[in-house]
């Protein structure tokens, strides 16, 4: 019975404490920006753009190729997964042809400022995916599930998304809240339009991305430039409903606690019924 007991024990902690495993399955991205491929040719009057975990620009923020500090104002705009996309505007226009980093990321400037605002992306296509996980968070992690938007534009850098309608982005002050932003792949250096994949749901090592539990219905997309520059939104794109069910192991520990208690009551019940010679040993 004893044993039975400390069975029962170590099952409680394993479902209400996160092994390390559980935790690397719930980490965030690394920071990182969001800027053009290769970083070079950037505009003077540009921003920078850097998805954070915490709100927070880790020290030094933005250098010159000297290293010295580079003044900033900071806005910030809330994201589904609970990250954070920081826009620092610097006080005064960058400096020619000059080399800049934040984060261990290097760019350079071009010779002209940008006051042209993006045209609206548009979505080519979407789908659900489920994958089964990689393996890097075993029987901790549900399989991702989640639906991807292909979106392609022209000129703009970062790809916002809006959920139903229902985000709070302020495109002059760079506030509020929207569902998902991402950096813009260029087929080619010099090109101008690029694509970019926009992904909503549940992964298998992130924080899934929308609230609350049902998938939203519609998806709209809005484009800035490194400058800041807005495209306005596109007209919402439909989510289509998921074709058949999908299943997956959830991280949700009551089922598991109420066999724990079942298991429980049954030993209970047992040690109460057994005959007492037995429990003598003879």
């Amino acid at each position: 019975m004893a044993t039975l007991r400390a069975t029962l024990a170590v099952a409680l902690l394993l479902v209400l404490v996160p092994t390390d495993a559980a935790a690397r399955c719930m980490c965030f991205e690394p920071e990182h920006v969001l800027l053009a491929p290769r970083g070079d040719g950037v505009p003077l009057n540009a921003r920078v753009w850097v998805i954070s975990n915490n709100g927070e620009l880790p020290s030094p923020g933005l250098v010159d190729a000297t290293g010295a500090p580079v003044a900033v104002d900071m806005n910030a705009m809330g994201l589904a997964d609970g990250q954070t996309l920081l826009v620092l505007t610097p006080r005064e226009l960058l400096q020619p042809s000059t080399e800049y980093t934040v984060l261990q990321t290097t760019f350079t400037t071009g010779t002209a400022s940008d006051t042209t605002p993006p045209p609206a992306p548009s979505a080519i296509s979407g789908g659900w995916v489920s994958e089964q996980g990689s393996g890097a968070c075993p029987g901790n992690c549900r399989p991702s599930d989640y639906w991807r938007s292909t979106v392609t534009s022209d000129g703009a850098h970062i790809i916002v998304a809006d959920a139903d309608q229902g985000g709070t982005l302020d495109p002059v002050a760079f506030t509020g809240a929207i569902a998902v932003a991402t950096s813009v792949t260029k087929d080619r250096p010099g090109a101008t339009t690029g694509s970019s994949w926009v992904q909503l749901g549940e992964f298998e090592c992130a924080p899934r991305n929308w609230l609350p539990d049902e998938p939203p219905g519609s998806l709209r997309f809005g484009a800035f430039d490194l400058a800041g520059n807005f495209s306005g939104w596109s007209e919402p794109a439909v989510i289509a409903a998921r074709a058949g069910c999908q299943a997956g192991r959830s991280n949700d520990p009551w089922p598991q606690l109420f066999a724990i208690l079942l298991l429980w009551r049954w030993s209970r019940r047992a040690a109460k019924t057994v005959s007492p010679r037995l429990l003598r040993g003879r």
